[in-house]
């Protein structure tokens, strides 16, 4: 179900965007493929083993399995990470095309990551058609660029995670772009690449 749900968020903002003409197809539709194969790749290893331990037969490895299976899972940091897995919150997309590669990647909020959901902030791509999010200051942000992109930004951008930092965040709440406040040429690069076949 998690997976399930997952597929469907990664896949509908983009075909939303190049529906909508915002958009080329590629390479955001193939990014789909590349960016979710590795995931149900994990998760069927992840099952075949749990399976795997769960139907052993023999009464000492049945006794084997549930006292460390019960040892292990007493453990906080370790429900904790599986409840993580299960549900899918920490699944990063690192080799993905959708993620621009800078010179001066910010080190707390890396491209393909999931960006930190702060208390009383709406989420990134909530509403009614998706927009990636501005993390930046405003200051010398170009003249027009938000008029420019305003089928892709959001209105305004939003409290940058860091003061020295500017991130961009996909629709779908994973970091597009990581780089140093004020490095608009570098915004500016990824939405052209973004639009460049758009007409």
């Amino acid at each position: 179900m998690n997976t399930g749900m997952q597929d469907a968020f990664n896949l509908s903002w983009k075909l939303a965007l190049v529906s909508r003409g915002l958009c080329p197809p590629e390479p955001l539709l193939s990014s789909y493929s590349i960016e979710r194969s590795h995931i149900a790749k994990l998760l069927l290893e992840f099952t075949g083993k749990a399976t795997a331990a769960s139907i052993m037969q023999g009464s000492v490895k049945q006794y084997i399995r549930n006292h460390v299976a019960s040892l292990v899972l007493g453990f906080s940091p370790v429900t904790h990470t599986m409840a993580n897995v299960l549900s899918e919150i920490t699944v990063g997309y690192s080799d993905s095309p959708l993620n621009a590669q800078t010179q001066h990647a910010h080190n707390g909020v890396k491209p393909g990551k999931r960006a930190p959901i702060r208390q009383n902030e709406l989420p990134v791509g909530s509403g009614d058609a998706p927009r990636f999010a501005l993390f930046a200051e405003s200051n010398n942000m170009p003249a027009g660029l938000l008029q420019k992109y305003s089928g892709l930004l959001e209105a305004t951008p939003r409290t940058p995670f860091s003061p020295d930092s500017l991130s961009l965040v996909r629709p779908d709440g994973h970091v597009a772009l990581s780089t140093k406040s004020g490095d608009w040429s570098a915004v500016e690069a990824y939405l052209t690449q973004c639009l460049s076949k758009a007409s």
